[in-house]
């Protein structure tokens, strides 16, 4: 991928299932470098914040019966930075666990480019205030800002 947003795109597209599925999670590792670090609530009823690896996400993620109800993940406002061969994507987005109500949420990816192009080093997330999805859902701008350019 060309960008650290097409990077942060895909991401969404490929931890998002149908139920009866399961994210494809051989092409989602794909876009992070080994070790990357995610520090986030994946529930949200969970107490705190989790520091996870990409294995650790990936059997939290599924707990609950989670296949059977399908999940998806749908972005919304953004803003990019990419200073040389490092970015960072602040990323609202709406998560859906089947058909739970749709819950807000923000992802903050630090991204760096290497001999493979860009990868995904790490993400923090948190939810964030409720207000109307249907909204955020409806409408999805997004700007990217290179202050190189």
């Amino acid at each position: 991928m060309d960008t650290p947003t097409e990077v942060v795109d895909a991401s969404y597209k490929r931890i998002s299932f149908e139920a009866g599925l399961t994210p494809e999670w051989e092409r989602f590792r794909q876009l992070f470098v080994d070790n990357a670090i995610l520090a986030l609530r994946v529930f949200p009823s969970d107490p705190q914040v989790y520091l996870l690896s990409l294995s650790d996400y990936a059997e939290f993620q599924m707990r609950e019966g989670l296949q059977h109800k399908g999940y998806t993940e749908t972005p919304g406002p953004r803003a990019a930075e990419t200073i040389g061969d490092v970015a960072v994507v602040r990323q609202e987005f709406v998560m859906q666990f089947g058909g739970q109500e749709p819950v807000r949420a923000i992802d903050v990816f630090s991204l760096a480019r290497g001999a493979d192009g860009w990868r995904i080093v790490s993400i923090v997330s948190d939810f964030l205030p409720a207000r109307d999805v249907g909204q955020q859902l409806q409408s999805q701008p997004t700007s990217d800002h290179d202050p190189a350019s």
